[in-house]
């Protein structure tokens, strides 16, 4: 009896035997059923430290703007020109940047005095005088330092004398008087020049130039008291012209301040081996446009 049992038990094992290994090899051909590897064998996302047990985290917001470059010429900090306020280009004297609108004209009324009693037997007599001139925009370091000019001027010195020599042709003692004016407008084309100073409020200044003297001579005698005759007599001579002066800058200009002196010889009829010569002294204002 204990044969076929065990015979029984051991076919049995058998069996079981060959279901596992069977089951086995069909798990191993389908890979849909085999059992996945249990999530504990790896980190398991759910027990990772949460983040709010982690370190504290500065709660201060991380400025995340770059450092600037103290020496980058884009930042604000490290321009020189606006941490630098930079003064326009025109400073200095108006005339330098070519007047109030750039265009380097200049206008300038004058008025004075003239002493011809240097240079011949005229008087002193008003002086008044208008400058229209051009600032040259010459290359560095000249700038606009030499202006070309053209000068109108009217002056009307005048004279007087009695004359003891006796002239037979006149009644009486033949001793005569004569009274003279002379009117002049006198052209004047030359150039001038800025002297640059360290000063930018005041510019001293030379000019010279040639003059064209347009004259017109009125003259009236008398002898033993009665007049004998008035002549008249026009003219046109040429001579030479020479100024010192200084700008005081004021406003769109300069206040002026001018030593000038002239020179031509006149030789007419009425006057004859004489000249229009004088030195005169003019205030005025120079407009710089």
């Amino acid at each position: 009896m204990k044969t076929p049992f065990r015979i029984v038990f051991a076919i049995a094992v058998g069996m079981l035997l060959t279901v596992g290994t069977g089951a086995r090899a069909h798990a191993q051909d389908d890979p849909g059923t085999e059992p996945e590897a249990p999530v504990a064998d790896e980190a398991p996302i759910a027990d990772e430290a949460p983040i709010a047990d982690e370190a504290p985290v500065d709660a201060t917001p991380i400025d995340e703007t770059p450092a600037e470059d103290p020496f980058d010429e884009s930042t604000d900090e490290g321009s020189v020109e606006d941490s630098v306020e930079v003064g326009p280009a025109g400073d200095g004297p108006i005339y330098e940047s070519g007047g109030l609108f750039g265009v380097g004209l200049v206008i300038a009324p004058k008025v004075g005095g003239g002493f011809g009693q240097l240079t011949s037997d005229l008087g002193t007599s008003f002086v008044g005088e208008l400058e229209l001139g051009y600032t040259l925009p010459l290359p560095e370091p000249v700038n606009r330092d030499i202006e070309i000019f053209l000068a109108g001027q009217y002056a009307g010195p005048s004279a007087a004398d009695t004359v003891y020599v006796a002239d037979p042709r006149l009644p009486g003692d033949g001793t005569w008087s004569y009274d003279l004016t002379l009117q002049q407008v006198n052209l004047t084309l030359g150039l001038l020049y800025r002297i640059p100073v360290p000063a930018d409020w005041v510019r001293p200044y030379v000019a010279a130039g040639g003059r064209m003297v347009l004259s017109r001579t009125e003259v009236s005698g008398k002898s033993n008291g009665m007049p004998y005759g008035d002549n008249e007599e026009t003219a046109t001579d040429f001579g030479g012209y020479g100024a010192l002066g200084a700008d005081f800058f004021v406003g769109p200009g300069s206040i002026l301040f001018e030593v000038q002196f002239a020179y031509a010889a006149i030789d007419g009829t009425v006057l004859q081996n004489t000249n229009a010569g004088a030195l005169n002294l003019a205030l005025g204002y120079r407009f710089f446009l």
